[in-house]
C-alpha cells in the first residue's frame, strides 16, 4: 500500500488519512482517486457495512462541501466524485448531490469544470481522469462528462449570469456556456 506497511496497516490509519485529505488536501497521496484506489486494494469488500457507509459519506460530503464553494477556493468536486466512483459509488448519486444544492457557487464550479477541461473534452470526447486513467473507470468518467454538458447543466449556468459578478460572466461563465456549444456541434 505504501513503502512501509501493507493493507491491515492502511486500514488503520485511513479515518486520519481521510481526515487530512480533507483538512489538508496539499499532501502528495491524498487525490480522491489514488485513495479510492488504496482503499480497494486494502480489501475494501471485506470493510464492514457500516466503514463502507462512512467512507461514501465522507466521499459525498466532500463532494457537495466542494461543489457548494467557489472555484477559487476549491475546485476538487470532481476528483471526490470521480474518487466515490472508483468505490462503485454510482456516478448517478453525484447528480442529485450536484442538483441539491442550490447558489450560483454550483453553476460557477460546473463552468470552471467545462473551462477547464476543454481541451480534455473537444480531443478525447470526456473528462481526462482526476489523477490517472487506471485509477477511475471510463463508464464513470463518460458519465459525469454527459452531466456536465447537459441541458441540465447549460441552464444553471444561464441562470447564475443574473447574480454573478462581471467577471464571473466573462472569465467563467459565457466561456462555458460557447465550450457547451463548441463540443456539442463536434
Amino acid at each position: 500500500m505504501t513503502t512501509v506497511g501493507g493493507s491491515g496497516e492502511y486500514r488503520y490509519f485511513l479515518p486520519r488519512i481521510l481526515q487530512l485529505a480533507i483538512e489538508d488536501p496539499t499532501w502528495l497521496g491524498l487525490e480522491p482517486p489514488l485513495l479510492a484506489w488504496r482503499i480497494r486494494k486494502s480489501g475494501w469488500s471485506n470493510f464492514s457495512r457500516e466503514k463502507r457507509e462512512a467512507v461514501s459519506r465522507l466521499f459525498a460530503h466532500a463532494l457537495a462541501t466542494g461543489v457548494s464553494a467557489h472555484p477559487f477556493g476549491d475546485t476538487s468536486y470532481l476528483s471526490w466524485w470521480s474518487g466515490a466512483a472508483a468505490l462503485d459509488w454510482p456516478v448517478e448519486r453525484g447528480y442529485e448531490i450536484i442538483r441539491g444544492i442550490h447558489g450560483h457557487n454550483v453553476a460557477l464550479q460546473l463552468a470552471t469544470s467545462i473551462v477547464d477541461e476543454y481541451p480534455t473534452l473537444l480531443k478525447k470526447g470526456r473528462l481526462k481522469a482526476q489523477f490517472a486513467d487506471e485509477y477511475e473507470g471510463d463508464a464513470a468518467l463518460n458519465a459525469m462528462t454527459r452531466f456536465l454538458l447537459s441541458d441540465e447543466t447549460e441552464a444553471r449556468i444561464i441562470e447564475a449570469s443574473s447574480s454573478a459578478s462581471d467577471y464571473e460572466v466573462s472569465m467563467i461563465l459565457e466561456p462555458a456556456l460557447t465550450y457547451i456549444e463548441l463540443i456539442r456541434s463536434t
